[in-house]
């Protein structure tokens, strides 16, 4: 029971994660992120370090990662490494299979919530415009889609002209069924 109960909170946990279509990286996080990596990377490049240097973003819970990986990682100056974890969330040393060393970093809070706004934008077919509202930018998003060609008239009409297209070809397919089993 307190498996059941404790995969029930997580679920919550997650429920309670904003939107990723919502979130977008914050530009002056992620600047100064990039300036920590580069002045990390530096740090341990004289030290065997800097043969997988990289930064992995996770978009899903909002964190980033500077790994550094080396053949061996020690600490030259350790006000500078101080200075570099400061605002880091943890970080971690541990060996990798391959034998070398991962160094990892981990900050959080880089995404910020995408400042959306109703946008005004023209219709393809009949070139009259139409608002975009915010609701159905983020219907968009979630479903990874690209903002409307079409104003939601003309989106009805191509709907029921392809469905209908659609309904013919079902019925046609199915008459040739019919009668390939009538003639068998």
């Amino acid at each position: 029971m307190d498996k059941y109960k404790q995969i029930e909170e997580l679920m919550d946990l997650l429920k309670g994660l904003p939107d990723e279509s919502e979130l977008e990286l914050d530009p002056e996080k992620c600047t100064e992120l990039v300036r920590k990596a580069d002045r990390a990377f530096k740090l341990f490049a004289g030290e065997g370090g800097g043969c997988g240097n990289r930064i992995e973003f996770v978009k899903q819970f909002n964190m980033a990662a500077v790994q550094i990986e080396g053949d061996s990682l020690s600490i030259s100056d350790a006000e500078e490494f101080k200075s570099i974890i400061s605002d880091a969330a943890c970080f971690e040393i541990y060996p990798l299979s391959n034998g070398t060393i991962r160094l990892e970093i981990t900050f959080k809070d880089i995404l910020r919530r995408r400042k959306m706004k109703n946008e005004i934008l023209t219709c393809k077919d009949c070139h009259r415009e139409f608002v975009f509202y915010v609701k159905e930018q983020r219907r968009f998003l979630s479903k990874d889609w690209k903002d409307p060609k079409r104003c939601p008239e003309c989106r009805k009409k191509r709907k029921k002209t392809y469905t209908g297209t659609m309904n013919c070809r079902k019925r046609l397919v199915h008459d040739i069924i019919r009668l390939k089993e009538m003639a068998a």
